[in-house]
């Protein structure tokens, strides 16, 4: 009584997502495939694995037990055969990564790009979300991920240590002045970053903090502080590959630079291995040598590196 891998799989993702649409998108198969499929399964243990509840499928205490073991067996499988067809194989395969919504265009647009010109046989899933994702939950095989790290299980290899800047809009500056020192922040709109520690404004020499004025908008991510910024709204605490650019155009001058910010790591981190598969060893390769740029540089060709025709 051995249910077949791919009734197994389907368990997974249905357990996972949590619906038979969302599922037969993720495997390209039709919604009355997958039902037939947990339904065989359902036939086959003589037990129910899934149930209809208000908010969509919830699995049963046999439904979560099956699928957490098959996610294991299914995963050890992969590696196997991942580690046979690595032996001299040009890498191949689907890689699932996560990152913050900030490092799309800095970080994993240009890695990607590259890795698919140089690997075409490769394929990516690209999850960009503000909250840390977990890995195994969603299926994911590398995280790049900012700023302190829980202890955990997870193996973590550092890539970079970014160091925001203090930028403002000429407009702003012009009409509110020029700060000169931290302490000058008490008379300015200090916009904040949601989920960064003191909203951002943690000064090397004040790791404690330093007094502001009012912060008049808080967001969660660096593209709308950027913007709003831009716009006149008060100064922001930006990453310097996220300024270079609008400081280029003159919507942005950078200010406090005698004054640097503490910086947050940047690193990768993936579930721990016995055998890295290919595919992934890659692309965490390519990621180490793109974040050896200065930070300033993200979101350009890695020098050496080809461009991938448009």
């Amino acid at each position: 009584m051995i249910p077949d891998l791919e009734s197994l799989r389907t368990l997974v993702e249905v357990v996972g997502r949590g619906s038979y649409t969302a599922t037969a998108a993720h495997l390209g198969l039709d919604k009355s495939v997958v039902s037939r499929r947990v339904s065989a399964l359902e036939r086959l243990l003589r037990t129910q694995l899934v149930m209809r509840s208000t908010r969509g499928l919830r699995a049963t205490h046999a439904g979560q037990l099956l699928a957490d073991q098959a996610r294991e067996l299914l995963g050890r499988l992969e590696a196997v055969c991942e580690e046979i067809v690595d032996q001299g194989e040009e890498p191949a395969g689907l890689v699932r990564l996560t990152a913050p919504t900030s490092l799309d265009r800095a970080l994993i647009a240009p890695v990607v790009s590259q890795l698919m010109s140089e690997h075409p046989r490769l394929s990516f899933e690209i999850l960009l979300a503000e909250e840390r994702l977990d890995l195994l939950d969603h299926g994911i095989d590398l995280a790049i991920r900012g700023g302190a790290l829980p202890d955990s299980r997870l193996v973590v290899h550092p890539l970079a240590d970014v160091v925001g800047v203090v930028a403002g809009s000429p407009g702003y500056l012009g009409a509110h002045g020029e700060p000169v020192q931290p302490s000058d922040l008490a008379g300015h709109a200090c916009l904040q970053h949601a989920q960064v520690p003191n909203g951002g404004w943690n000064f090397a020499a004040w790791p404690q903090g330093v007094e502001r004025g009012r912060a008049p908008v808080q967001a969660n991510s660096f593209g709308s502080l950027l913007d709003l910024a831009c716009a006149g709204v008060g100064l922001a605490v930006l990453p310097p590959f996220m300024a270079a650019p609008a400081v280029a155009q003159g919507r942005l001058r950078m200010v406090l630079g005698a004054h640097p910010l503490i910086g947050y790591p940047v690193r990768a981190v993936h579930a721990p291995a016995r055998h890295l598969p290919r595919k992934l060893s890659v692309t965490l390769q390519a990621f180490q040598r793109y974040a050896g740029l200065p930070v300033q540089d993200w979101g350009r060709p890695m020098p050496g590196w080809s461009v991938p025709d448009a």
